[in-house]
């Protein structure tokens, strides 16, 4: 269940979107097939002809506690009244932050769905999960010629701040204003990158991250140390990551998430390992993630940071630079 509330120059609009839907994947060593559909399924589903390859599937596995319970529809997502105040009040904090800006267009989506799977070896389990995103695009009176994006998200609505988001819109309106560093010369020396960048960094990553071989793509990547990065580089994944966006006990084929350390002060430990490719060095994890019940699971990461140094803020760091 998902409720969508939008402001912009066409004026407010809201929608509320109820969806269920099943995927069904069946198979043996030979050969495999893979149906989905909306609603529930009828008793005279035809199902599709069997391809290759062969399915397998992962043994039943102790994993507590779900995150499951509860009615869906008791989940109360965001009002018209309430979702509608956050989202002018954004915009009355960014004219104050920056004279003459203006939220241009806002999106926030506030939804609640819960999945159960089984499979034939006696595999039972369930999760929920609660998200909500917000997008906006503001912009510089009257020309519009600077309009700036930004995306957040939370555990649900109520963890968004009018103030925080305004600051953040601001501190983005302010950068466009301003020259690149040396007249767009290259900067050399230390850089301290805002949390986005940093983001896009290790999202450059994930490819050599993943399956067995991406023990040959990190080799590639090591310098003649054998090092990934500096020894305050650590990479974590973690499905079960506290208040993150996507935690669950369970990734879309049913196996138990942890936490894995994949790079530890700069040394890599090893990478993201699905259940069945153990072999090679590596604990497995809970790691097919299950967008949609539209398409199998893929192999990806979930909940993908660098841990922090507790003893290190950013205004250290700051402090650190000539410019």
């Amino acid at each position: 269940r998902s409720r969508r509330l939008e402001v912009g120059i066409e004026g407010r609009d809201v929608t509320t979107t109820e969806e269920c839907g099943w995927a069904l994947r069946a198979g043996d060593d030979r050969q495999s097939t893979f149906v989905a559909g909306t609603g529930r399924p009828e008793p005279s589903l035809a199902l599709p002809e069997p391809t290759a390859p062969g399915l397998e599937l992962p043994e039943p596995r102790h994993s507590s506690p779900t995150s499951a319970g509860g009615a869906l529809e008791n989940e109360s997502l965001v009002g018209e009244s309430q979702g509608f105040a956050l989202l002018d009040e954004v915009a009355r904090r960014l004219e104050r932050e920056v004279p003459g800006a203006w939220l241009i267009r806002a999106r926030l989506e506030d939804g609640a769905s819960r999945a159960r799977i089984e499979n034939s070896l006696g595999l039972e389990c369930e999760s929920r999960y609660r998200l909500a995103i917000l997008r906006l695009r503001a912009g510089e009176r009257p020309t519009g010629a600077r309009e700036v994006d930004l995306v957040a998200t939370a555990g649900s609505w109520r963890g968004f701040s009018a103030a925080a988001l305004a600051r953040r819109l601001a501190d983005l309106l302010l950068v466009e204003h301003g020259e690149p560093p040396g007249g767009g010369s290259r900067v050399a020396g230390p850089m301290v990158l805002s949390p986005a960048v940093g983001a896009r960094v290790v999202a450059g990553l994930v490819p050599a991250l993943l399956g067995r071989e991406a023990w040959r793509h990190l080799r590639a990547l090591q310098d003649e140390d054998g090092r990934l990065g500096s020894g305050a580089f650590t990479l974590v994944d973690d499905g079960r990551l506290a208040d993150g966006m996507l935690a669950a006990p369970v990734d879309g084929e049913g196996v138990a998430t942890r936490e894995v350390v994949l790079v530890e002060g700069g040394v890599v430990r090893q990478p993201l390992l699905p259940w069945n490719e153990a072999e090679g060095g590596g604990r497995t994890s809970g790691c097919r993630s299950r967008y949609s019940w539209r398409e199998p699971p893929r192999l990806g990461p979930t909940h993908l940071y660098l841990r922090p140094d507790p003893a290190i803020s950013p205004a250290a760091l700051l402090r650190d630079l000539d410019r």
